[in-house]
């Protein structure tokens, strides 16, 4: 019971600001690269919200956390709800889903092994986060966040499962198993066809190990995490 009210009375700006201090400056300014170059590329439709939007009614009807059971994406809405009330907030929710985006780029190039230079990090950061498809993420805005979040769940889930294979004890390594696996259920129960994309994250890891001679040490996937 201590524990739990340590936690809970402790200084949380403090402990982000130390751990934004430990991160490698490298990861911190590609993600401030990309985010700021999301931002750039998508800011006419982040304003062009204002005006008008597929989603536009939704700003004032709340979505509920359970609406989207009856397709089987139970999960969509848990991500927003946190974040917003489940509200679609204009210009917010942008922020939320550049920021989200911003941070899977790099956690995406980390777990690839890319060459760790900031040329690197930022060009194909960037090439993942600003793609035409994206906008169509952002025009279906009730499902924007819902969308972006398990991207990150998703690259999150394989680099715990490949520390899992160095893990020093059976706690360790079941933490490293199980958390994934809820992680890729939380995934498939938002959106079925993101199955897509745990494919495209994995397979491509799978060739850069094969074909391209990248670093293969296992440090930016510990140090991160």
């Amino acid at each position: 019971m201590n524990k739990v009210l340590e936690v809970l009375s402790s200084d949380w700006l403090g402990i982000a600001a130390q751990k934004w201090k430990e991160i490698p400056s490298l990861y911190k300014k590609s993600f401030l690269i990309i985010f700021i170059g999301v931002n750039i590329a998508f800011a006419f439709e982040t304003f062009s919200f204002i005006v008008g939007d597929h989603d536009w009614g939704r700003i004032i009807n709340q979505m509920r956390v359970h609406s989207m059971i009856k397709d089987g994406r139970f999960a969509m809405f848990y991500l927003q709800y946190f974040l917003t009330g489940n509200n679609i907030l204009p210009v917010l929710s942008n922020l939320y889903i550049f920021l989200i985006l911003s941070i899977s780029s790099v956690l995406l190039c980390i777990y690839w092994r890319v060459p760790k230079t900031l040329f690197a990090f930022s060009a194909i950061g960037l090439l993942l986060a600003i793609q035409p498809y994206f906008l169509l993420w952002l025009w279906y805005s009730f499902s924007g966040l819902g969308l972006t979040g398990i991207v990150l769940f998703i690259i999150i889930g394989y680099m715990l499962s490949e520390l899992a294979v160095f893990a020093e004890s059976k706690t360790k390594k079941t933490i490293f198993i199980a958390v994934p696996i809820i992680l890729f259920i939380l995934a498939l129960g938002a959106y079925p066809p993101i199955i897509n994309t745990m494919a495209v994250v994995f397979l491509g890891r799978l060739i850069i190990d094969i074909f391209l001679d990248w670093d293969v040490s296992f440090e930016g996937i510990k140090n991160i995490l």
